[in-house]
């Protein structure tokens, strides 16, 4: 159904970023880290945030709009052997987002749930080459949307190249296979560079209840013991199934683009927990729906760059 494959376009990206993270292993701080060669196989983790992007205006005289997100993301990787590992990640997020002065008075959609799992396995060729493959499922609906509707499912391959001890590589796809259509295929790009011991280079991935993003790049300057100082960027891309009594498209399909970029504080206030608070803007914003066959209702409209606040806290075991 066109509906289905809409919906799995749209949620694609966010998949593609938990993929990226899980992938990368030990590139992002709140991602799970591998148990060491003879250490504890089972390793935990888990990261909880909230955000806050201020109300901006919606061009065209579309009104005003402003969003609330809370989110969370759980880790569990197991080594079966030096060799090979298995990697799993739920990621969760709520948006509420919060409409005025729109045509009619009408809001284009209320809160939103986004729901996604991860399976990725990991085959360690030797001390530079590592493959990486596994499925994907998740869920993006608005309250008193058809779940049911809401499914989409997918996977991902690829390969990491160890360049030397500071310097990591890799390409892979992800693929959406939706109902009745053709394979949505995407990039997987990562990196990991320590380029000095107070600067690194590596993926920006999702932060749980900040960004949802993909295909990112964030700068570390790491200025003191247990503190880390970031500046990023990613692509956003949100697109869910509207509920089945929304006032514009019954059953149809909202979608918010954006590019986050951020300014972030890590501090490592143990082994175990790190606390991030987040400062940054969205811009080249973008907001759409479509009816439940696919087809878009009206023009899409730009919002203006948006500020938003946030913080995070990490667990890792």
């Amino acid at each position: 159904m066109r509906n289905m494959r809409i919906l799995a376009s749209a949620v694609a990206p966010l998949f593609l970023g938990a993929i990226s993270a899980l992938a990368a292993g030990e590139a992002q701080v709140a991602a799970p880290a591998a148990a060491p060669a003879g250490g504890d196989p089972l390793t935990l983790s888990a990261a909880a945030g909230g955000s806050n992007m201020f109300e901006t205006d919606i061009q065209e005289d579309g009104g005003k709009f402003s969003r609330a997100r809370v989110g969370a993301a759980f880790g569990l990787d197991y080594r079966f052997t030096d060799a090979l590992a298995m990697k799993n990640k739920v990621n969760y997020t709520y948006d509420s987002y919060n409409f005025s002065d729109t045509l009619g008075d009408v809001d284009p959609w209320g809160n939103v749930h986004t729901l996604t799992y991860n399976m990725l396995f990991e085959y360690k060729i030797d001390d530079t080459w590592t493959l990486f493959g596994g499925p994907n499922a998740g869920y993006a609906a608005e309250d008193g949307a058809d779940w049911g509707h809401a499914l989409i499912w997918g996977g991902s391959v690829g390969a990491k190249y160890r360049v030397n001890p500071d310097l990591m590589v890799g390409l892979g796809i992800a693929g959406i296979q939706p109902i009745e259509d053709g394979f949505a295929v995407l990039p997987i790009i990562l990196l990991d560079w320590k380029i000095s011991d107070e600067f690194a280079l590596r993926n920006s991935n999702p932060i749980p209840g900040v960004t949802m993003g993909f295909l990112g790049l964030e700068g570390v300057w790491m200025f003191a013991k247990d503190w880390e100082a970031v500046v990023g960027a990613q692509v956003e891309k949100s697109r869910f199934r509207l509920s089945d009594n929304n006032p514009i498209a019954e059953s149809g399909v909202g979608q918010v683009t954006g590019v986050p970029v951020y300014a972030r504080v890590n501090w490592k206030a143990n082994e175990q927990v790190t606390v991030s608070g987040i400062i940054g803007a969205i811009a080249n914003g973008n907001l759409r729906i479509d009816d439940k066959n696919g087809n878009k209702i009206g023009d899409d409209v730009d919002y203006d760059t948006a500020p938003f606040v946030g913080a995070m806290v990490s667990f890792k075991q």
